[in-house]
Formats: structure tokens, C-alpha cells, sequence
């Protein structure tokens, strides 16, 4: 596929990151509203329906992604912009958030654009009817959990809600006339109380957008929530809510101290995003309050 005289913005990462970069993407428009912009990223779901996004370009294998940059880089009119700000000084100093670190590696004015997803309405009817939705429902979601599949570890404390409070707070929304789904991939630990349905990804987001409460870890469906304007109880503990979050949420740090610090490993980050288990600096997985949970969801 060839383009000419676009703006072809390259997305490594995941899901959440994608969501992420519909804010980068969207102030990207307003500087140069006559390019086209065309978006490369195995994560399409973040992009459907996007008024700013003129194509999609999934690259899977290496091999296409030279083809591609052959066809669309050197000695063509088009720019390309792929820096990571992963790399960058001010998210390794965690002095910004990710859009405006993301803006400033390419001089995009950034105005506080935060995140779109554009949910048609068959998506929300489909999600309905997979969880034979009543308009008398009144829905919980929690994601627990993050990752992709085939970690070396299935919790990762680095980043996920320790299961024993997760099941508490689910417990306690479900007797208060909720019901309780659980945003997860099969082959991750169901928690007790709960319901689970195979959604798409934009089913997902559809769910998220009819759901009435949400208890969220840092991961795609926090910032989801955030595209959807629907604020949320999100839970931090390795990553820090100042480069990932958004105010619109309630973000709730651990509310015991560190008792144990192993260096050894960290190299610009403090923990290994993974969860390496020698790394817990806790004594305890109760790191947070259930009560200041619940209390946060009404």
C-alpha cells in the first residue's frame, strides 16, 4: 500500500497505548488539518470510526514492515513519524503525561486532548445481546489484571489488583444489586461473584460505555473509560498515575509502605512492569482498603 503526502504515525505497544495515542493523533489533526493521517498498529480496535484517521495499516511481521517504509519512506513526500517516548527523558523522569510526552518528541502543540473511541451503535447492541442486557441492569466492571498472554508470571504485582481484594470488592458490589463482569482473557483466574463473556475489543468498549461502576487496574480499560468520559476507581502501583492516568478517574495508590527494596535488576524503571516476584517490596498483599474502595465507587 502506498500513500502520498500523509502523515503515517507508527504505534508500538498495545492496546492501551493505542488508546493513548487517539489523543496524540487528535491534537496531530489540528496542527495539519489538510494531511491525511495514516496509522500503523496491529491494534485497529482503537482506530475504527476515527475522524481523524484517513487508513489503518496493520503490520505484523518484520518483513512487511520493511516493504511498507520502502514503499512510504525514503524518497517519498510523506513524513513518518515513529519515535518512542518510552525512550524519551521526561518518561524515564515521569514529568509528564504520555500524550503530552508523546506531542512534545514531534513540537505538536498538546491542549490536554485526551483519548476517543467512536462506539457505533450495532458494536453496543452486539454487546447487549452477548450479555443479554436489561435495561434494569445495573453493571460493575472490574479488570483485575493486565498484560499480554504468555507472561512468566499470571499476577503481576507490579501492576494488577491482588486477587483477595478483588474478590471482596466484587462480593460486596454484588449484594448491592450489581452485576459483577469481569474484564479478562480465558486463560486468566476468574474471580468469584462474577460474570464472563468473549467480547471483541470494541464489544468491550461498548460494555464499558453501558456499564454504571468501574474498578480498574492500569491497563486498556482505564484508559477506555477515559475515551468514553466515564470516570472510573483505578488502582496504581508500579506505574504512576501522573504519566498514565487521567483526573477524571479516582486514582488509589498502595496504603502501606515499602519493606523491601531489591535493586539489582532496575535499570530506569524502579520494578519490572512483569511483576518479578523478587522484586515485591511488600509485606502484605492487602495494599489497599476495601473500604476506601467501595467507598470511592459510590
Amino acid at each position: 500500500m502506498k500513500f502520498k503526502n500523509s502523515l503515517i504515525f507508527n504505534i508500538s505497544g498495545g492496546l492501551g497505548k493505542n488508546i493513548i495515542a487517539t489523543a496524540v493523533v487528535k491534537a496531530l489533526k489540528k496542527q495539519h488539518p489538510s494531511k491525511d493521517i495514516i496509522i500503523v498498529s496491529p491494534h485497529r480496535d482503537a482506530w475504527l470510526n476515527n475522524p481523524n484517521v484517513k487508513e489503518i495499516v496493520s503490520i505484523l511481521y518484520p518483513k512487511d514492515e520493511q516493504v511498507f517504509y520502502a514503499q512510504n519512506g525514503l524518497d517519498s513526500d510523506n513524513t513518518i513519524l515513529k519515535l518512542e517516548p518510552y525512550s524519551s527523558e521526561d518518561y524515564f523522569y515521569k514529568r509528564k503525561n504520555l500524550a503530552a510526552i508523546w506531542c512534545d518528541l514531534y513540537d505538536i502543540p498538546y491542549k490536554k486532548e485526551k483519548p476517543e473511541l467512536f462506539i457505533t451503535d450495532e458494536e453496543t447492541e452486539s454487546a447487549k445481546k452477548k450479555i443479554n442486557f436489561k435495561d434494569a441492569d445495573k453493571i460493575f466492571i472490574i479488570q483485575p489484571s493486565g498484560g499480554a498472554p504468555g507472561q512468566p508470571y499470571p499476577i503481576s504485582w507490579a501492576r494488577d489488583l491482588p486477587l483477595p481484594i478483588a474478590d471482596e470488592v466484587c462480593e460486596k458490589m454484588k449484594k448491592a444489586g450489581y452485576r459483577v463482569i469481569h474484564i479478562r482473557r480465558k486463560d486468566q483466574k476468574p474471580l468469584k461473584d462474577t460474570e464472563w463473556f468473549e467480547l471483541t475489543a470494541r464489544e468491550t468498549f461498548a460494555l464499558i460505555q453501558l456499564s454504571d461502576k468501574r474498578l480498574l487496574i492500569d491497563s486498556f480499560a482505564q484508559h477506555a473509560a477515559a475515551a468514553l468520559n466515564k470516570p472510573s476507581v483505578v488502582t496504581w502501583v508500579a506505574n504512576s498515575p501522573k504519566v498514565f492516568g487521567y483526573d477524571m478517574h479516582t486514582n488509589i495508590l498502595p496504603e502501606v509502605n515499602p519493606s523491601f527494596r531489591h535493586t539489582i535488576d532496575s535499570f530506569l524503571e524502579p520494578y519490572n512492569i512483569i511483576g518479578a516476584l523478587h522484586e515485591y517490596p511488600y509485606d502484605t498483599d492487602r495494599i489497599y482498603s476495601v473500604k476506601k474502595i467501595l467507598e470511592e465507587l459510590k
